[in-house]
C-alpha cells in the first residue's frame, strides 16, 4: 500500500488504514486461537476489511472493467493459488517426515482445495475470505461503471442485501464455490468504506465526533442487550450466518467506526504506529499462514491462546519481511545490470 505523491493528508489516511488493518488482523489471529471471548472478534473483523479495501476504491477509468478486473486477480487470486499451493506442499512434506506412508500424506481434501469457500478448514481455514473479497471488488467495481445514479446503485446494494438476508434465512447451508454468493452480503460494507471516503466523514471533526459518539453509544446499548439475553446475534460471513436484520450491518459497522478512530489515535504514538503499520501490510501473508504454523507448532508443544497470537503473528511477518528483502535485492541486482549496459 503506497501513498501518493499528493498531499499529507493521503499518507495521513493511508497510515491510519495501515493501523486499521493491523488492529483487524490481530483481531483475526486472536478469533482464532482458542481464547474464550474470541468468539467477540467475529461481529466485526471480516466486514473490517470489506469497508477498509472499499475505503481504497477508486474507479480506474484509464482501463476497462475487464483489465481492472484481471489486476485485480493478479493482486488477490495469484497469491491465493500461490499460498494454497505452498501449504499443501509444507503440509504434505511434514506429514511424510512425520512418518505417514506416501498416499496417506498426500491424501489431502483436493475437493475442497479446487472449490473453495465455506469447504475450506485447518490451515486453509481462512482461504475463503480472498475468492470473496475479489468478487466484492470487481462486482462492485461493475457497478461503478454501469450505474450513473448514487442513489439507484444504493438501491441495488439494499436489494442484495435483501437476498443475502433470505438466503441466510432459508439456505443457510448450501454450498457455492468461492463463497462468491456471501458478496451480496460483504458489499454493503464495501460501499460503506467507498461512502465514508468520498464524503471524508471520518477527517471531519464534527462528522467524526458524531460517528464516534453514536458508534460507542449503539455498542453500549448493543451489548447489554445482548448479555442480558434480550437480542440474539452472531456474523460468520464463512458460513452465511447474517440473518440477524439490521445488527449484522450495524454492530460491525460501529465496531469499525471506533476502531478506526483508535487506529487514528494509535498513529500519534511511534513505536505502536510502527508495529501496527508494520502488520497492516503484512495483513495478507498473516492471513493465509497464522492457522498453518499454530498447526505445527502445537504438534511439538503446548499452545495456549497467546502463544498461538504471537506464533501467529511473528511468524509470517519474519515471512513477509523475508519477501520484502528478497524484492529489494532483486531491485538492486536488477538496477546494477541496467547501469553495467548503459557504461557499456
Amino acid at each position: 500500500m503506497t501513498a501518493g505523491a499528493g498531499s499529507n493528508s493521503l499518507v495521513k489516511r493511508v497510515l491510519w488504514i495501515d493501523i486499521l488493518k493491523g488492529l483487524g488482523i490481530i483481531a483475526v489471529v486472536l478469533g482464532h486461537s482458542g481464547y474464550q471471548n474470541g468468539y467477540f472478534m467475529f461481529f466485526f473483523h471480516m466486514p473490517l476489511f470489506v469497508f477498509a479495501s472499499g475505503y481504497l476504491y477508486k474507479k480506474n477509468s484509464n482501463m476497462s472493467w475487464w483489465e481492472a478486473s484481471k489486476r485485480k486477480f493478479k493482486h488477490l487470486m495469484v497469491p491465493y493459488i500461490a499460498y494454497m499451493l505452498l501449504i499443501t506442499l509444507i503440509m504434505c512434506s511434514y506429514n511424510l517426515v512425520a512418518g505417514a506412508p506416501l498416499l496417506k500424506a498426500l491424501s489431502l481434501d483436493w475437493k475442497s482445495l479446487i472449490l473453495g469457500g465455506s469447504l475450506l478448514n485447518g490451515a486453509y481455514g481462512v482461504f475463503w475470505f480472498v475468492t470473496f473479497l475479489f468478487t466484492v471488488q470487481i462486482l462492485y467495481d461493475f457497478l461503478q461503471r454501469k450505474v450513473k445514479s448514487s442513489w439507484f446503485l444504493g438501491l441495488i446494494i439494499i436489494a442484495f442485501y435483501g437476498i443475502a438476508h433470505w438466503e441466510s434465512t432459508n439456505y443457510q447451508h448450501i454450498f457455492v464455490p468461492g463463497n462468491v454468493d456471501v458478496a451480496l452480503f460483504g458489499i454493503i460494507f464495501y460501499a460503506l468504506g467507498h461512502l465514508f471516503h468520498e464524503k471524508d466523514w471520518l477527517n471531519k471533526e464534527g462528522v467524526g465526533r458524531l460517528l464516534l459518539l453514536g458508534a460507542i453509544a449503539y455498542l453500549a446499548v448493543f451489548f447489554y442487550l445482548y448479555a442480558e439475553g434480550m437480542i440474539r446475534f452472531g456474523l460468520d460471513l464463512k458460513h452465511r450466518q447474517y440473518y440477524f436484520l439490521g445488527t449484522v450491518i450495524l454492530t460491525p459497522l460501529t465496531c469499525t467506526i471506533i476502531v478506526a478512530f483508535l487506529s487514528k489515535l494509535l498513529s500519534r504514538i511511534k513505536v505502536i504506529r510502527t508495529m501496527l503499520e508494520f502488520l497492516g501490510k503484512a495483513t495478507m501473508e498473516i492471513m493465509y499462514l497464522h492457522i498453518m504454523t499454530g498447526i505445527i507448532i502445537s504438534k511439538f508443544i503446548p499452545l495456549p491462546w497467546y502463544l498461538f497470537l504471537l506464533a501467529g503473528l511473528i511468524f509470517p511477518s519474519v515471512w513477509y519481511y523475508s519477501l520484502l528483502k528478497l524484492k529489494e535485492l532483486k531491485n538492486i541486482r536488477s538496477h546494477t545490470r541496467y547501469l553495467a549496459k548503459e557504461k557499456i
